[in-house]
Parts: structure tokens; sequence; C-alpha cells
């Protein structure tokens, strides 16, 4: 029993004292608040990615993981800060917070909005009112130097396609990793990530159809395109408009992809 005080404790059919929007029990005995939960794992990729910085600034010479560096160090550094301040450096450091940039018109909010915001726990999945459940975050991964990224920058949206636009909600933190398990191919680094929240395309996301969507089978896992990566990991299809929630241009490689446990594969042209 969690706290025998708590006359909602001894209910033993009350999971998380009935709250399950805010905590979480995976042992069966401790609730924990979710906030807090989300803020260590945030902090913890948060230092993944100043090691990657790192690695790459000074072992492969990447103009961009330099450049990135004393960003995600900052961010590092305000997480450990003591209480929310306005100072300016904390919300930049805000803005590539969770390893996402927002951008500046987004950044220049109080830095305790900014705190309460990031610590708000998002739901994990929505029900659709069929019964349908679907991931509640979702990325999409777009080639580094498309032409259309600064547009997006600046609006924070994608726009009605005619096409489908291939989504997912698993989190990559690198083009590599993207490419080889959403086996992304065609010149595309995979290396520009955005995230957004799937309730606004609720109605419209949907399984794709293989082959790019020219085959008769529909295609839940990446498995189509073994020559672009091992795949198996979720995709979805909607058709837009995607209001974005924040994006980043990740690393070409990470210490993540020996998690993933998937070999280097270069990409694909």
């Amino acid at each position: 029993m969690p706290d025998p005080g708590d006359p909602i404790a001894w209910n033993r059919f009350a999971y998380v004292y009935n709250n399950p929007v805010n905590y979480a029990d995976p042992s069966g005995h401790v609730p924990v608040l979710l906030a807090a939960a989300y803020t260590v794992v945030d902090t913890a990729w948060d230092i993944v990615d100043v090691y990657s910085d790192i690695r790459d600034c000074f072992g492969d010479s990447d103009s961009m993981a330099c450049a990135m560096l004393p960003i995600d160090a900052l961010a590092v550094v305000a997480l450990f800060a003591e209480g929310p301040s306005n100072n300016v450096a904390r919300r930049t450091a805000k803005a590539a917070d969770v390893g996402d940039a927002i951008p500046p018109s987004r950044a220049l909010v109080p830095y305790d909005e900014a705190w309460a915001i990031r610590n708000t726990p998002r739901s994990d999945f929505y029900v659709r009112p069929n019964g349908d459940v679907i991931p509640a975050t979702q990325y999409r991964y777009i080639r580094s130097d498309a032409e259309y990224l600064p547009s997006l920058r600046s609006e924070m949206s994608i726009p009605i396609q005619e096409r489908p636009i291939y989504l997912s909600p698993i989190r990559f933190e690198s083009g590599v990793e993207a490419r080889h398990g959403l086996q992304i191919g065609w010149g595309s680094d995979a290396r520009f990530r955005v995230r957004f929240d799937a309730l606004q395309v609720a109605d419209d996301l949907r399984v794709p159809y293989g082959k790019g969507g020219t085959a008769p089978w529909l295609e839940p896992l990446t498995k189509d395109y073994p020559e672009f990566g091992l795949g198996g990991c979720s995709q979805y299809v909607t058709n837009g408009p995607i209001y974005l929630d924040s994006y980043k241009l990740l690393p070409e490689t990470s210490t993540a992809i020996v998690l993933y446990g998937g070999p280097y594969l270069p990409m694909s042209r």
C-alpha cells in the first residue's frame, strides 16, 4: 500500500489515486509524478546531446555540432538552475529544450511560463471514437537542406499536401537512426526533425499502404525498402495541415545508435 494514511490508497482497485493523467506506477507500489519523471528523462537526453556535440565537433570536425554545443550545454545548465527566472540566457536554453528548438517568437515567453508548459504532461495516447488508439506525439524527419525549411521554421506548420505526409511516433536522435529505422532513402539525410501533437490530425491519421502507397497491402511497420535500413518502426500518414511544437537539426550519428542495435548505413543517394 503506497500511503496508509490516504483513504484512496485503501481502495486496491484505484490506480495511482484515480489520477492517471498526472501519475504512473510502473512497479505497482509507488505512484510517480509524471512531470518529475519526464524532467529526469529530458535531462538525460540533454546530457547525451552535449556528449554527441563534443564528439562530433572535436572528433569529426562537424561545424553544425560545434554550433549546437553551446546551446545544448546551456540547456543542461538551465535545467539545474535554482527556480524559474526571466533570464534571457535561460530562455535561450529553453529554446533548445529536450533537444528541440522553439522558434524565437515562441522562445521569448517568461521562463516560468515555459517551465510550466514543459512540465505539463501530455497523454501518451489518444483514443478515437471508434476505439482506435494513436500515439499522442508524432515526428517527421526531413532532409536538412530542403528548400522549404525557412518557411517551415517561420510558419511552424506544414500545409495540406496532395501526397501523404509520412510520420512516426518514434523519436530518433540522429539522421542515420531515422533513415535506418524508417527506411528513408532517395537522397534524404532525415536530419531535420519536427514534433507535433497528433490530436490535430487524429481524424486523418492512418496506416500507409506499402511501397510508398502503391501496394495493395498496409505497412504499419516499415519493411518494404530493406535496401535503406532494417525497418520495423511504426509509421503513419496524413495529408495535414500540421502545426508544429518544435524542431531540431539532428547530428548524422549518435551514441544512441548503440542502443538501437543497427549497423551504420551511409546516406543512400
